[in-house]
Order: structure tokens, then sequence, then C-alpha cells
């Protein structure tokens, strides 16, 4: 694990729980988390916290499985539509790639649904899928 997403995130969980149960969930967690959610959750701790009431360590280990990163949101739209649109996506993709404007339309539709909260931040894309 990189260290400065390890001190970020236990800097923000101190300010959540006490130094002792953030490093026990730190520990736990570290090993049951690949590297790429381990930088999300980094990054995106702070409204994590904002938005979750009552964290506690097994809603962020929930939370923290449903992270993931992308080198920008072209890739991510990419993966969702695959997932969600797999018939369609090379039609889909090809109208984003030359409309930019439709490219934030769409991440923000997303978004509003409840879907996703996204993040972007030097060149990469953080998404936290919620529903």
């Amino acid at each position: 694990m990189e260290k400065n997403n390890y001190e970020n995130l236990k800097v923000e969980l101190k300010k959540l729980w006490n130094e002792e149960r953030a490093a026990n969930f730190l520990e736990e967690i570290s090993d049951k988390i690949d590297e790429d959610q381990m930088e999300c959750l980094s990054k995106m701790i702070i409204y994590i916290v904002e938005k979750t009431p009552d964290l506690d360590e097994i809603k962020l280990k929930e939370i923290a499985n449903n992270l993931d990163t992308f080198d920008g949101p072209l890739e991510f739209l990419e993966y969702f539509f695959n997932m969600t649109q797999p018939d369609l996506v090379d039609n889909i993709m090809e109208n984003l790639k030359t409309d930019p404007e439709e490219v934030i339309d769409m991440l923000e539709s997303i978004e509003d649904q409840g879907i996703i909260e996204y993040l972007v931040e030097f060149g990469s894309f953080y998404v936290w899928y919620k529903g």
C-alpha cells in the first residue's frame, strides 16, 4: 500500500474514531482491498464520511469494496456501459469521445441518480458505486 494513501487515510480516520480504532481498521482492511481501492478510499474518505452518518468499520469495508480508480472519465464510462448496456457501448462511446460536454452531462446524470459519486484529481478518476 502506498504510504501517502495510508497516512492520508489514517489522518482522516483519526478525526472520526480514536487512534487505536483507526489503526485496527487499517490493519484489517489493508489485505482485504486492492491497491486501487485503497487509493480511492484515501482520496474519497472525506466525502464518504460526509455522506454516511454513523460510519462504522463494517459500513466502511462495504464502501471500500465498491470503490474503483480509472485513468479518466471516458475509461469509467466505457466500463460502466459495458456492464449496463453492452450492446450499445460502441455507439455510446463513439458519441462521447467527440463531445466532452456530453461526458460531463452523462457523469452528472449517473451521479444524480445516486448510482455513483466521483472525484477527478490529477489525471485519476475515482468512483464510489453507491447503487
